[in-house]
């Protein structure tokens, strides 16, 4: 072990100056109120667009995903009229409705228009599921179509 005969004197910080003469009595240690301002300020600027866009995003996300369940229920609505015993019919309708979110399914089975160019297949139809919707009172719908060929009865 290294003892010193010396003893280290220290200074009390109002008695310090600057090597320009300067007294730094008034430092002390923190920020201050002015510079926590600036502070805050820079960041609100620099965050205020980013949660903005962020909030942006997750309203698409939201609308992409309510567009995306609405096809989904489309499609199983299909996959249900598909799975009922066959009826001997070229034309049908049927509705169903959804409670949430409040939606209208409607499944139409129609043959294929006689100014289509597909008309000349025999037992084509366009089956047709619509949903409707309304948001602030303002109606909506999509529509998922599909062509299906249902054989014709053979003739005995």
């Amino acid at each position: 072990m290294i003892h010193s005969k010396h003893k280290v004197q220290t200074t009390p910080p109002e008695h310090i100056e600057g090597s320009s003469g300067i007294n730094l009595a008034h430092i002390r240690d923190g920020f201050t109120l002015l510079e926590t301002l600036f502070a805050a300020v820079i960041i609100a600027l620099v965050m205020g667009p980013l949660f903005f866009m962020q909030g942006e995003m997750l309203q698409r996300v939201a609308r992409v995903s309510r567009h995306m369940q609405r096809i989904f229920f489309m499609q199983d609505f299909l996959f249900d009229v598909h799975k009922q015993p066959k009826k001997d019919t070229n034309q049908l309708t049927l509705e169903k409705q959804l409670d949430n979110p409040p939606t209208v399914l409607r499944y139409q089975l129609n043959p294929v228009d006689t100014k289509s160019a597909l008309h000349a297949i025999k037992g084509l139809h366009s089956e047709r599921v619509t949903a409707v919707w309304s948001v602030f009172n303002k109606r909506y719908d999509d529509a998922l179509v599909s062509l299906r060929c249902i054989k014709p009865e053979q003739q005995p």
